[in-house]
């Protein structure tokens, strides 16, 4: 079957989108190995496991609060769950040995992408977890993020994902698969309604493995695979 990538930490109880301790564990638990976490500023420029701050997450704040680190730690998601600061996600890291981790840090904007993986590193190095960013799997918005990421950290491998570059014509899937072969990256991630035979074609002829988000019906999953999409990112569907 294709690899399953579990959006946002995954679902838990029809909830998508909380990047919590719990819907980690849960995603583990059901067998899947290679987990996407949402990375958001807080307040006080720290980073912490959320998507975005627009939801209502609990019933202290409004929708739309941004939170500082500490007051983000001290809630319960939706009453329930339990928000992951990065500390913590290391060290789920280093108890589950097998598991990687797509970042999904939403700007492309190179200050904030420089930000955000300074403080990955920073903290990776106070809590002496720098061997797990090497099961860090860096998703790119644009041809430019590398060498931005790269400065900061060598990681083992990015993935370059279409939706903030917008659906991709021929030329642009070409110059992207050409990009991603000098580069030595070799997943690209399209919408899953975006995937045709032609793109497909290219993208193998440069030798990069296709990742279409997000699905949750089995039946259109088992269609993408059988096309020769490689991996699926999902709430809710396991392997």
């Amino acid at each position: 079957g294709a690899d399953l990538i579990a959006h946002a930490c995954g679902g838990i109880d029809d909830k998508d989108y909380t990047n919590s301790l719990e819907a980690f564990e849960l995603s583990y638990a059901n067998g899947i190995r290679a987990i996407e976490v949402d990375f958001a500023l807080t307040a006080d420029d720290k980073f912490v496991c959320n998507h975005y701050w627009y939801g209502k997450l609990c019933n202290e704040y409004e929708a739309g609060y941004v939170y500082t680190e500490e007051e983000y730690l001290n809630i319960k998601l939706y009453d329930k769950y339990t928000p992951m600061s990065v500390d913590m996600l290391f060290e789920l890291m280093k108890k589950y040995e097998d598991v990687w981790i797509v970042t999904d840090a939403k700007y492309a904007d190179a200050d904030f992408v420089r930000k955000e993986f300074e403080y990955l590193l920073e903290r990776a190095r106070a809590t002496d977890s720098t061997e797990v960013l090497n099961r860090f799997v860096v998703q790119l918005y644009n041809l430019e993020m590398h060498d931005v990421v790269e400065e900061i950290y060598s990681f083992p491998a990015y993935v370059l994902t279409f939706y903030q570059m917008g659906e991709p014509e021929k030329e642009d899937m070409i110059t992207v698969s050409r990009y991603c072969r000098q580069r030595g990256i070799s997943q690209i991630t399209l919408y899953y309604e975006w995937i045709n035979p032609e793109y497909l074609a290219i993208a193998q002829r440069y030798g990069l493995e296709v990742y279409v988000h997000t699905i949750n019906d089995a039946a259109l999953a088992g269609q993408m695979y059988e096309t020769g999409v490689r991996g699926i990112y999902t709430d809710y569907l396991t392997p």
